[in-house]
């Protein structure tokens, strides 16, 4: 009996002294070592926190392959719109060259029409005396009465005669010089009429 009174005494010890050093580590701030029943600390991280983080990771990370793909696309977007204003400036510079290569051709045929056809070059150079260099309406009066007493074909005595006729109305008091050269236009006329009739 005295045997198990002396073990029972110590346990006793043993056990109060291990309580004792449990309390003195808590109140030092050292964690306590709690195991569960899965044999896991108490302290070590937890699984469902873990993967919480991971898939956050994973949506951002998500998240930035859609905005780089939305930058690839306005990216290429903008592309083909400076391809396509290229283009049209392109196709519009090939418009104006064929516009300009267009009315040089005109501008030539009708340089061969007036150079070739003696009644539109006269035409030509009546406009000219009378626009081409900056005169007083007095002298370029002058200047085609002159051309009319020499000039023999009709047409161009009428082209003549048609210009003084604005020239002089653009003098003052000159009606009875227009209307002068009004009539020799007619007489002219007429009589060149008559002679081609009687030729039919």
């Amino acid at each position: 009996m005295n045997r198990i009174a002396i073990l029972l005494l110590v346990l006793a010890l043993a056990l109060t002294a291990g309580l004792l050093a449990t309390d003195t580590s808590a109140d030092a701030g050292a964690a306590p070592l709690s195991i569960g029943l899965s044999g896991r600390s108490a302290a070590a991280p937890p699984l469902l926190a873990m993967e919480r983080d991971e898939d956050e990771d994973d949506e951002e990370d998500e998240e930035e392959e859609d905005w780089d793909e939305e930058d690839e696309d306005d990216e290429d977007e903008d592309d083909w719109r400076d391809d396509d204003e290229d283009d049209e400036e392109e196709d519009w510079g090939r418009h104006r060259e064929a516009e300009e290569e267009e009315r040089h051709f005109i501008m030539l045929e009708r340089l061969r029409d007036v150079c070739f056809d003696p009644a539109q070059a006269a035409m030509v150079a009546i406009g000219s005396l009378r626009d081409d260099v900056e005169r007083e309406p007095q002298e370029i009066v002058e200047d085609l009465e002159r051309q009319l007493k020499q000039t023999k074909s009709i047409g161009v005595r009428n082209a003549i005669r048609l210009t003084l006729k604005d020239l002089y109305l653009e003098i003052d008091h000159q009606e009875k010089t227009v209307l002068r050269h009004m009539r020799e236009m007619l007489e002219e006329n007429d009589a060149a009429q008559h002679r081609r009739e009687e030729r039919e």
